[in-house]
């Protein structure tokens, strides 16, 4: 040290950081910046995020019987789901799995939703779902900790889905939405077959 010290003397230089003036927003300047881009995502990422919104809206609405909403096994999202379930029928996902998985879509925490929706769980609060889950035979804990895995992987919601539909290309786009899902699916069923066989 004493060495390098007296040999290779390092200049000296000054670190001056100037900090500016610390004052209020201008609120017309911070509205307009927030609009710009706000504006922006509406028009590019929002013409995928609305059909998408529709199109989910309409198939867990309809059909309709003498106006009347029919269960959900009977609309559109529970006939997707009951065709859907087969791709699961591995991790023992039965159609109302399928069907909240599809509203996820949506929004990953409309899983839990839906399924109190499906159970028609009153007020669909948390200790109604528990209850319906654990009378539900179907739900165990394998099944449970792998729909978590699967939750959390799977394809992100529509808003992230509308996004990268603008700054991507098509076939990228296509390659973020259906890889999430199908590594998903592979890391479910790992985690399903791994809890039955280590309990």
């Amino acid at each position: 040290w004493i060495l390098l010290n007296t040999t290779l003397k390092p200049e000296k230089k000054v670190f001056i950081l100037e900090v500016p003036r610390y004052k209020l927003p201008d609120v017309r300047l911070l509205v307009l910046s927030t609009l710009k881009p706000l504006k922006h995502f509406f028009f590019k990422a929002g013409v995928l995020i609305l059909p998408l919104s529709i199109i989910l809206w309409l198939l867990f609405s309809f059909p309709r019987v003498n106006g009347e909403v029919v269960p959900v096994e009977q609309t559109y999202a529970g006939r997707a789901g009951q065709a859907v379930s087969v791709l699961f029928s591995p991790m023992q996902y039965d159609w109302k799995i399928s069907t909240a998985l599809i509203a996820g879509i949506a929004a990953k925490e409309v899983v839990v939703s839906t399924l109190g929706t499906i159970y028609a769980v009153e007020d669909q609060n948390e200790e109604g779902i528990k209850e319906a889950f654990r009378n539900d035979p179907n739900f165990n804990m394998g099944v449970v900790l792998s729909l978590l895995v699967f939750i959390l992987v799977y394809t992100p919601c529509m808003t992230v889905i509308g996004t990268l539909w603008y700054e991507l290309w098509w076939r990228w786009w296509l390659f973020w939405v259906l890889y999430p899902t199908l590594l998903a699916w592979i890391l479910a069923f790992i985690t399903y077959k791994a809890y039955f066989f280590f309990v």
